[in-house]
């Protein structure tokens, strides 16, 4: 049996199989691998429409897109499928994938991106993913740390406003507009939430917001803080004094 943990508290949950619903684009390279491993169970789609209509009756714990197509005409469908389908998470597996299309789907909320040429390792990465990792294909996963690089090159040059003389200086950690005129005080509080580790879920229960809002507030943050993911916005936000 394989130990699932919970992302937010980092606690043991259970043992016993993972549940899969397997959307499958592509030839079935990914079924296979998937059914070769012990200790899962695959429920599979053959499309956006079926895997939600099997959401709604079936109980999973990650669900795997395998495209077989290119990923510039592949991601738009995959994008609207993850903005109506916030939990569980999803890993996709792509023949091929730019950075720039690396970049959107994680700032989209995927959680995970292989290769095709990696499938092998899909039962792998489904069971990092659920211990709270970010499986990638190495190719993938050094195209991200580029961006990250530069990203942080670009924020070290990055000043907030200095006070004109006479002004009133704000008292450090106090939470307001001038400090970062970037983020709203609503997407600050997100962004402290994302640095303690907590889950979109557990943020719309905290803040008294829908899922598809919290990921909407956290799509903006990504993107007037140039991050690709939590860990670039958490990191913008400290080098800005956000956090």
């Amino acid at each position: 049996m394989v130990l699932l943990v919970d992302e937010a508290s980092g606690a043991a949950v259970t043992e016993r199989e993972i549940r899969i619903l397997l959307v499958e684009l592509d030839g079935g390279e990914a079924k296979a691998s998937l059914v070769a491993t012990t200790h899962v169970a695959v429920t599979s789609a053959t499309s956006y429409d079926h895997a939600k209509r099997l959401l709604g009756t079936t109980r999973v714990d990650v669900i795997v897109v395998s495209c077989g197509g290119r990923a510039a005409t592949e991601v738009a469908p995959l994008e609207a499928f993850l903005d109506e389908v916030p939990e569980p998470p999803v890993l996709a597996v792509f023949p091929s994938l730019a950075e720039r299309i690396a970049v959107r789907l994680i700032k989209r909320g995927i959680r995970g991106l292989l290769l095709s040429q990696d499938v092998r390792f899909l039962a792998t990465s489904v069971r990092e993913l659920l211990r709270g990792g970010t499986p990638m294909s190495p190719p993938v996963s050094r195209l991200v740390m580029q961006r990250a690089r530069r990203s942080s090159s670009r924020l070290a040059a990055v000043k907030l406003p200095t006070p004109k003389p006479g002004a009133l200086v704000d008292q450090p950690g106090r939470n307001d507009a001038r400090d970062a005129p970037q983020l709203s005080q609503r997407q600050r509080e997100i962004l402290g939430f994302l640095q303690r580790g907590y889950s979109y879920d557990d943020i719309g229960t905290a803040l008294d917001l829908s899922v598809n809002t919290v990921r909407s507030h956290v799509r903006a943050i990504y993107e007037r803080l140039g991050a690709a993911s939590k860990v670039e916005a958490v990191m913008a936000g400290l080098k800005l004094g956000l956090l």
